[in-house]
């Protein structure tokens, strides 16, 4: 499969819309099934299988929910090293991140997180 990055800016959005669009948080605002993510008995083929489309939904929702949950480093560690915090994901925008030295890149030691 290949991976394609965006920003979760852009998936955070989608979600909050599917969300409004069907009154819930689950499967495809498109769909209603009778058990959620799973086609009706009256789908022929499709009966009782799930749903590729709800399941897609869903697990945008998880990415959604992971990243809000995720740890976010101070931009100040007490190290040195100051974290990027640039929006752009592959590289760093001049932001004024840099590396401390004083320890592989990556592998902050005693690192301090953001205030949620």
């Amino acid at each position: 499969m290949e991976t394609v990055t965006i920003q979760l800016k852009l998936l955070v959005d989608l979600v909050d819309l599917w969300n409004k669009k069907s009154h819930r948080e689950y499967g495809s605002p498109n769909h209603s099934h009778s058990v959620p993510g799973v086609w009706d008995s009256d789908h022929g083929e499709l009966a009782n299988k799930p749903c590729a489309e709800c399941v897609l939904y869903d697990e945008a929702r998880r990415i959604v929910a992971e990243a809000h949950n995720a740890k976010v480093l101070a931009k100040y560690q007490p190290c040195g090293c100051i974290i990027c915090t640039c929006e752009d994901e592959i590289q760093c925008q001049g932001c004024g991140a840099k590396h401390c030295g004083t320890h592989p890149l990556g592998q902050i030691p005693n690192p301090v997180y953001a205030d949620a």
